[in-house]
């Protein structure tokens, strides 16, 4: 048994029907192993023969709270700062369920204040009142 391909393809919603039937024969006879990544309803986007042979996977948002550990974990990675648990709130509240901005966002507040204790009103006054 010789070993397939892994195609990885994001924004797979993007290809037009016909660059979809290009890979199909090779799908079905196990030459690739298709991954696709979209932010589009893959019963929409996606060729209904292409998705009768692959396994949809949904990624939905993350709760706040799952994200308040998330942004916990990740702040260990700043010894020398603190940071108030109402802080770490505020940005899993404002992400809404994006994890990647949550991270973006705590990057951005413990790199950009010499302030080793970060709490809401330092933060906000070092925000909005640089």
């Amino acid at each position: 048994m010789s070993q397939g391909l892994v195609v990885i393809i994001d924004e797979v919603h993007r290809l037009n029907k016909d660059k979809q039937d290009v890979l199909l024969p090779h799908i079905e006879s196990g030459l690739i192993t298709m991954i696709g990544a979209t932010t589009a309803n893959p019963y929409f986007s996606i060729n209904p023969r292409i998705r009768s042979r692959v396994h949809l996977f949904e990624f939905n948002q993350i709760d706040t709270t799952h994200l308040e550990v998330v942004l916990k974990r990740a702040f260990k990675h700043y010894p020398d700062k603190s940071i108030d648990d109402d802080v770490i709130a505020t940005i899993a509240k404002s992400a809404n369920g994006d994890a990647r901005y949550a991270l973006n966002a705590l990057e951005i507040l413990t790199k950009s204040t010499l302030d080793t204790d970060l709490t809401k009103t330092k933060i906000l006054t070092h925000f909005l009142y640089p």
